[in-house]
């Protein structure tokens, strides 16, 4: 017999004693964990906009849906979910943890608690998932036999989803721990490579992990993230999304966001954090870089103090959307560090740590595919790209100066939302042209045809378009906001006031009469723009995590 095989049937045998073991006592505390589940499910159901629902009772083995017209007492059939079937899977959890051999019972023990918290999770937004379809009045009616077979049908689907999706779960969680049954710990040396011992090397990037969820709108060329490809190891996170689409992914975002107190976490977010803090039990002495702070960041600064890893976070946005977007102390405290795009953030973090432990890294673009075309085009074309933080009405009244001066100037504008601000559908005209879905190659080619971009802010800190359109070679007219200044310097472009429409237009027009201003404004960008390639801010990030991983809090 092969020794996995011995393995399998010595791990299939201890499984099913402990199974059998825990069956009986399991069975005698199903009321208990139905009360508690009911009691937590009714806290949050106020998130459930449910006229027809008053509240869930856990008696004996089910969980009673009690309306406002049938109130609960013993003997009163009502509708409600199962409980022995709906928790079984939790002596499934169980019974694989305590199975394995030579595993340490501390890691035993953590595995199992946040392992019973997310099944716990999962068996309330089961309830809340299920009072939806039943609080529907033709859900009621069991006149028909369709009638009835649709309820049925429903409910069996709810109970196996109940089943299926935690076990799924419990899969993916038990894999991070341990990955053969009956193998025994693996020494840390035995996962490292080649002569790394697995201690924390301040002039190495092995052991420096990256965490988050790529924007979906970033061409495949874009992203902050890029810096990646250069330095760390970037975890694959359980989703492609954030927040999903339809009623059902809204109804978990509010619950996920509600019970974080985080107003852009999402349901996305706090599985890639799940992952993430895995992923830390089975390691020391690492760095954990959350890419998007902003929005991606809960759970991992708990997970820091139960492990000896450094925990590290970037910051995208301007102050005033960190301060909105709850960015504090109590979001702050656990990290060893922060990273900043642009040095007007420090000011909101002034107040949150001390000045050795936040770091200004610039966000980085890829000057190999970004770049200027082998001939500048002759023609008076600006290009505006992106909608995030744009101030277009002083960019559509900048427009209609330009043209009072020089009606020949065409502009092409790419991903701007002008289907829904008021603004931009006032620009019916054929010198303004409006372009989505690009690809890559069309992106870059829609620079390198433009003489110049403009970028007209409320507020930045820096973006992609900026850079990317530096990359290419193009004069910048921009607002000076935020960032704006520190990454544009002196020579590569106008600085306008915020909301002058006027300091706006005369800045293109001066770029546009005057060849040979753009020429040394065009070299000054793509020179500028060379100094942010992603393998230079790599190597600064890779300065920072040197100096976190060799100081941490202290």
């Amino acid at each position: 017999m092969l020794p996995n095989t011995k393995a399998l049937l010595a791990f299939a045998g201890r499984f099913l004693l402990i199974f059998i073991f825990i069956l009986p006592l399991w069975f005698l505390l199903t009321p208990a964990y139905n009360r508690l589940l009911a009691s937590s499910a009714n806290i949050v159901l106020s998130l459930v906009e449910d006229p027809h629902v008053t509240t869930l009772v856990g008696w004996r083995r089910n969980i009673a849906i009690v309306r406002a017209e049938t109130p609960f007492r013993k003997g009163v059939k009502v509708q409600g979910f199962t409980g022995y079937l709906t928790h079984f899977n939790f002596i499934l959890m169980t019974a694989l943890v305590l199975a394995p051999r030579r595993i340490d019972w501390r890691r035993r023990c953590k595995v199992l608690a946040i392992a019973l918290g997310i099944l716990f999770v999962t068996h309330l937004l089961y309830l809340l998932i299920g009072l939806k379809f039943f609080q529907q009045p033709e859900l009621e009616a069991f006149q028909s036999l369709a009638g009835r077979l649709y309820v049925w049908g429903l409910n069996l689907y709810l109970s196996v989803a109940s089943q299926l999706f935690p076990v799924l779960i419990w899969m993916a969680l038990y894999r991070t721990v341990r990955s053969i049954p009956g193998r025994g710990p693996v020494p840390e040396s035995e996962n490292a490579p080649e002569g790394d011992t697995g201690e924390s090397d301040p002039n190495s990037s092995k052991n420096v992990y990256l965490v988050g969820l790529r924007q979906r709108h970033h061409a495949s060329h874009s992203g902050y993230e890029r810096f990646s490809r250069y330095v760390g190891t970037t975890l694959k996170p359980p989703l492609n999304f954030r927040r999903g689409s339809g009623a059902l992914a809204g109804l978990v975002n509010r619950v996920v966001t509600a019970v974080t107190r985080h107003p852009r976490y999402s349901i996305g977010a706090l599985l890639t954090e799940g992952a993430a803090a895995f992923h830390m039990l089975r390691h020391r002495d690492a760095l954990y870089h959350v890419i998007y702070g902003d929005s991606d960041l809960w759970l991992l600064g708990y997970a820091r103090l139960r492990t000896r890893n450094r925990l590290v976070a970037t910051f995208h946005e301007p102050p005033a959307f960190l301060e909105r977007f709850a960015i504090d102390r109590q979001r702050t405290k656990n990290l060893d560090a922060v990273v900043l795009v642009a040095e007007s953030q420090r000011v909101h973090f002034e107040g949150l740590l001390p000045p050795w432990r936040v770091f200004v890294v610039p966000h980085g673009v890829d000057t190999d595919f970004f770049c200027p075309p082998e001939r500048i085009s002759d023609q008076q074309v600006c290009i505006a790209v992106g909608g995030k933080l744009r101030d277009f009405e002083t960019f559509t009244l900048a427009i209609n100066l330009i043209w009072r001066v020089d009606p020949s100037v065409r502009f092409v504008l790419v991903g701007t939302p002008h289907t829904k601000d008021a603004h931009l559908r006032r620009l019916r005209d054929e010198r303004v042209h409006f372009r989505r879905g690009l690809s890559d190659e069309e992106l870059r080619r829609a620079y390198q045809t433009s003489k110049l971009a403009v970028f007209s802010f409320r507020d930045s800190t820096v973006n992609n378009a900026l850079l990317e359109a530096m990359a290419c070679g193009l004069p910048i007219v921009a607002t000076d906001v935020g960032g704006t200044r520190q990454y544009l310097g002196g020579e590569s472009g106008v600085l306008c006031p915020p909301g002058d429409a006027d300091a706006l237009a005369a800045g293109v027009l001066q770029v546009l009469a005057d060849p040979a201003l753009a020429t040394r404004m065009a070299a000054a960008s793509r020179a500028r723009a060379l100094g942010y390639h992603y393998r230079i801010v790599a190597d600064q990030l890779r300065q920072v995590y040197s100096k976190v991983l060799l100081t941490g809090h202290d």
